[in-house]
């Protein structure tokens, strides 16, 4: 029977097509599986596998402080360690001086996770009139590399050495510094 073009459904020559080219495709996979399969080969059967885990970051909780330091003649340095020690040179004493802090921070991610710390090598402060004091030498608590604990967590502790010129100018002496994490 011949159908007029206005009687035909417009839906068979896709319907047509579909079918062909399913046809054709089991036909190619059958002759490449046929062309590959020889008596001496062999299959075997890898799973592939992907881990999503929680993206690892970090959150300030307290800046690194040096606290308030005296104009001194000869100039110096004062160091907070991680931990909160406090040293100092140059001055004969300082320690009734200074009050300073280390920064801290908390880390989160997947549970029972190492990661990376990278510390700024130095920065710059400044104050309102451009004058400067430069702090270097971070360190942190953990060291090099941490360890998140069961729930995911960890405090980060930074400390550094603050340089300070001979009268150094009074003033509020601020620099943002980015402290890094990363999963090892």
């Amino acid at each position: 029977m011949v159908r007029s073009m206005k009687t035909m459904n417009a839906k068979s020559p896709i319907q047509f097509l579909k079918r062909v080219t399913i046809a054709l495709s089991v036909i190619s996979s059958a002759i490449v599986l046929f062309a590959w399969s020889s008596p001496q080969a062999a299959t075997a059967i890898a799973r592939v596998t992907a881990d999503v885990i929680e993206t690892i970051s970090i959150t300030a909780r307290s800046d690194l402080s040096f606290g308030n330091i005296p104009t001194m003649p000869t100039g110096g340095t004062v160091t907070i360690s991680p931990t909160g020690t406090q040293t100092f040179t140059g001055a004969t004493d300082l320690s009734s001086a200074l009050d300073g802090s280390p920064a801290s921070f908390e880390v989160t991610g997947t549970p029972n996770s190492s990661y990376s710390i990278r510390l700024p090598i130095s920065s710059v402060l400044n104050n309102s009139t451009t004058t400067s004091m430069v702090v270097h030498s971070f360190t942190s608590l953990p060291e090099q590399n941490g360890l998140l604990d069961n729930s995911g967590r960890q405090m980060l502790y930074i400390g550094a050495t603050l340089n300070i010129s001979p009268n150094q100018p009074i003033g509020a002496y601020v620099i943002p510094v980015a402290v890094t994490v990363d999963y090892n």
